[in-house]
């Protein structure tokens, strides 16, 4: 084959998957997500403790669509190891989230404070922290609630 020809193919074959690479997207993280791992351990997780007290993580949500989100996490506060009791309080945050290089940032409406994430597959994890009941940074992972319904038995076969 003539060197010149054999060029123009290679070429345009390479073109071809450039542009083939080019139009393949990353999947869309929009979706509902159910909260299942902290910190790479299964819930509940703990973010918090001190001598009478911890906190933990023990549900959450998170709901994408359309350029916003929706965050609700279930904090479990245990102080029964010093005589005191066990509630249950409500974190809840939503605003707008965009993919900027690979990160979702996530920017609340109501305090513009913004936390970060990133899509690992089908799920999402956020690195989260609130300054009050989880005050140092947390890796929440999310999983797509599609992946959740598949693993959920139907009934007896």
């Amino acid at each position: 084959m003539n060197p010149a020809v054999r060029a123009v193919r290679t070429a345009a074959f390479l073109s071809v998957l450039l542009i083939a690479a080019a139009c393949e997207s990353t999947p869309s993280p929009e979706g509902n997500y159910a909260l299942t791992f902290v910190d790479g351990q299964p819930l509940p997780g703990l973010v918090s403790a001190t001598v009478n007290c911890d906190e933990l993580l023990s549900s959450g949500e998170l709901q994408i669509l359309s350029g916003q989100y929706l965050l609700s996490l279930d904090v479990l506060q245990d102080c029964s190891r010093a005589g005191g009791d066990t509630s249950t309080r409500f974190l809840v945050g939503s605003g707008g989230v965009r993919e900027s290089r690979g990160t979702l940032v996530f920017t609340d409406s109501v305090g513009g404070g913004q936390l970060t994430g990133r899509q690992v597959g089908d799920d999402v994890e956020l690195d989260y922290s609130d300054n009050g009941l989880v005050p140092a940074p947390h890796t929440l992972r999310f999983v797509h609630a599609d992946a959740i319904q598949r693993s959920v038995p139907t009934g007896p076969r």
